[in-house]
């Protein structure tokens, strides 16, 4: 028998995520699983929080704290529309989610 990889390991995490997220109704999931939703490591995850960029997670029960998957869709879905604003969009009009600088581009 052999050792299952880190990409086995990965994909198996990805899957479980993907059926988090089809959840019918208003579960929460752990930080383990925002993180494969997102892609990102649990470091980020906190900083993204702190940040005001994820959903914060709430207690479920003592010791346990959970993301509510409703904020997760949500969440997804204002990244999709930004992403797809960002890229020109239909309209080609810029993101009303994204700050906007009037001089893009340029780095001091």
């Amino acid at each position: 028998m052999t050792r299952p990889t880190e990409t086995d390991a990965d994909a198996a995490l990805v899957g479980a995520a993907a059926a988090a997220i089809a959840i019918i109704g208003d579960a929460f999931v752990g930080d383990e699983v925002v993180c494969a939703v997102f892609g990102i490591s649990r470091t980020t995850l906190w900083r993204e929080r702190r940040a005001g960029r994820l959903p914060m997670a709430v207690r479920v029960s003592p010791g346990r704290t959970g993301t509510r998957v409703s904020r997760i869709r949500e969440e997804l879905r204002l990244r999709s529309i930004n992403f797809l604003e960002s890229a020109g969009g239909a309209s080609g009009a810029p993101s009303p989610h994204l700050p906007q600088s009037s001089e893009q581009g340029r780095h001091k």
